[in-house]
């Protein structure tokens, strides 16, 4: 604590006094008084470091108290642990890193110990020198004392804080040995658990074996209904275009899209016939192919096929392989609607293939390796 005005001016009495006595000068009076301050403001500045000595103590307490809390909360969470057992090991393993921090925040506390009592021997010495500098204010060193005496009384108390927490430390060691023996009955419990589990495993299995069957059985199912639906969509779509339901163009472009799902690639060729060889009159001439292995194939698609269609069909051929001199390997119709009257009998004539499906389509080179 400061001092007050009257220590001040009981010094200043004493410096009067002593002055007269050994009839000292004018400056060496004020010499005097200077050190006498400075005394002053260097016990200000000790009893500061004490204050703060004791707020570091009391923050101390705080975090062994929030230590506490801490433990409790993993004690609740040890008995989760009970419906968890898949979690058992990794939650061991937090609980001894616990410990071990634990251990070593024990041991940061006794170095902290060790550096207050360093420094509480520091400042013994630094009061040692005091009182060989103030031999001459004996009733100002008796004060000096007296905060000596309650600087002492402070670490009486943080003896007992430190005894305290020593305390905490054993009921901390308990909790966890009773931890251990619930950890010992949770391993006996999660063996009997890997017994059933093992059962359950065998059962599972058996379960999976007759999921794969129905699985194969499914996917089977569901290809057959793939076909089914892809041909009654080719099916009504060709009956939409033949009413005039639908375009002929949107029945060609479907099954254009299910060629291209096949691996086929429609090209459209396209040019005026001047000459009129394909329709008898000038007209323009589209013809599609398949390109593959740089092999070529015409391919025609309708929603119904006919004599006529056939014969304008070859003729549109023979304009490409006229007009570009290259060779087309085959002829091929798709159209699920064949007229019966000699519409067959004429594509084997013209070498002209025909199917009823995009998903019978097979080009020559397939047919041999088949």
């Amino acid at each position: 604590m400061p001092l007050t005005a009257e220590d001040i001016k009981l010094i200043n009495e004493i410096v009067e006094q002593r002055v007269k006595d050994i009839k000292v000068t004018r400056e060496e009076f004020n010499l005097l008084r200077d050190l006498i301050i400075k005394m002053s403001e260097q016990l200000s500045y000790t009893e500061v470091r004490l204050t703060r000595l004791e707020e570091i103590i009391i923050k101390f307490d705080e975090r062994i108290t929030r230590l506490e809390e801490v433990i409790v909360k993993l004690s609740e969470r040890i008995t989760k642990l009970e419906e968890i057992t898949l979690k058992l090991d990794e939650r061991i393993t937090r609980l001894e890193e616990i410990v071990i921090k634990l251990d070593e925040r024990i041991t940061r506390l006794e170095e902290r110990i060790e550096r207050l009592e360093e420094i509480i021997i520091k400042l013994d010495e630094r009061i040692t020198k005091l009182e060989e500098r103030t031999t001459r204010l004996e009733e100002v060193i008796v004060k000096l004392d007296e905060r000596i005496t309650k600087l002492e009384e402070r670490i009486e108390r943080l003896e007992e804080i430190i005894i305290k927490l020593d305390e905490r430390i054993t009921r901390l060691e308990e909790i966890v040995i009773k931890l251990d023996e619930r950890i010992t009955k949770l391993e006996e419990r999660t063996t009997r658990l890997e017994e059933v589990v093992v059962k359950l495993d065998e059962r599972i299995t058996k379960l999976e074996e007759a999921v794969q069957r129905l699985a194969e059985f499914q996917l089977k199912t569901e290809e057959s209904l793939r076909r089914l639906e892809s041909e009654l969509t080719i099916k009504i779509g060709a009956l939409g275009a033949r009413w005039g339901i639908g375009s002929e163009f949107a029945f060609r472009e479907a099954l254009k899209g299910i060629l291209a799902e096949r691996g086929y690639q429609v090209e459209s060729f396209l040019k005026f016939d001047t000459e009129g060889f394909v329709f008898g009159k000038p007209d323009q001439v589209e013809i599609d192919l398949i390109i593959k292995d740089s092999k070529i194939a015409a391919i025609e698609i309708k929603s119904s096929l006919n004599k006529a269609d056939l014969a304008t069909f070859n003729r549109k051929v023979l304009f490409y392989e006229r007009s570009t001199g290259k060779a087309v390997s085959e002829k091929i119709a798709v159209s699920p609607f064949i007229d019966p009257r000699g519409t067959k009998d004429l594509a084997k004539k013209l070498e002209i293939k025909i199917y009823t499906s995009p998903e019978q389509v097979k080009f020559e080179q397939e047919s041999e390796q088949e």
